[in-house]
């Protein structure tokens, strides 16, 4: 990674169902205040609702940077009635330090109503072959869609590589996995990534007013 490329913090949250809309509406706003310090490239809540979870990428110069602003959003009044409202409704919360590969850099569509998070965690120790292999079928599986970019984390859980799609719809969605698990060669590729990964999640995501992307 190339100091220009930055770095990116993958922050979850879990709560109960029943609070993901009143505490989406603290979240959004504490958002919008926090963009003047840091850049928030999307912040969704997930779909199906009952999941429970809303989910931000925020990206920043360098770690330097981050903490910075981070100190600056902390004294924010909507930043400080966010943590005070919206703490009760928490059950946890993960933040995760992602890596960009300047192969697959941070590509934004115009538009897309949903995006499909992909969470890899990996047998430790394979990580480059890993990448090698996801790019080599990535010359065909791109021709169906292409990915929004592809991290590694830095720190947090490590032995992850973690990639967001966009796409117009859930059919959608469907439509090109479909097609693109009917080509050889990448049904050749995922058969060899699956030996290299102990488990993978797919999380749909829905744009908050907040978000970065649309």
């Amino acid at each position: 990674m190339t100091a220009d490329e930055g770095i990116f913090e993958l922050r979850t949250y879990h709560v109960s169902p029943s609070a993901l809309e009143p505490f989406a509406e603290l979240a959004s706003r504490a958002a919008k205040a926090a963009r003047k310090h840091a850049e928030l490239v999307g912040q969704w809540t997930t779909e199906p609702r009952e999941v429970g979870r809303l989910v931000e990428l925020w990206k920043f110069i360098d770690f330097h940077h981050r903490a910075a602003a981070r100190a600056r959003i902390a004294q924010q009044s909507v930043w400080k009635k966010f943590l005070l409202q919206g703490q009760p409704m928490i059950t946890s919360t993960e933040s995760l330090i992602l890596l960009p590969f300047p192969e697959w850099s941070f590509s934004p569509p115009a538009h897309s109503a949903f995006y499909e998070l992909r969470d890899h965690r990996l047998h430790p120790g394979t990580t480059a072959q890993w990448l090698e292999t996801w790019s080599r079928g990535m010359v065909v599986r791109q021709k169906y869609s292409k990915p929004v970019g592809l991290w590694q984390s830095d720190i947090g859980e490590l032995n992850r590589m973690v990639s967001l799609w966009p796409y117009s719809s859930l059919q959608h969605r469907h439509d090109v996995r479909r097609a693109a698990d009917k080509d050889p060669v990448w049904r050749e590729t995922v058969a060899k990534l699956a030996s290299m990964m102990q488990s993978v999640e797919a999380t749909m995501l829905v744009p908050t007013e907040a978000s970065g992307l649309q």
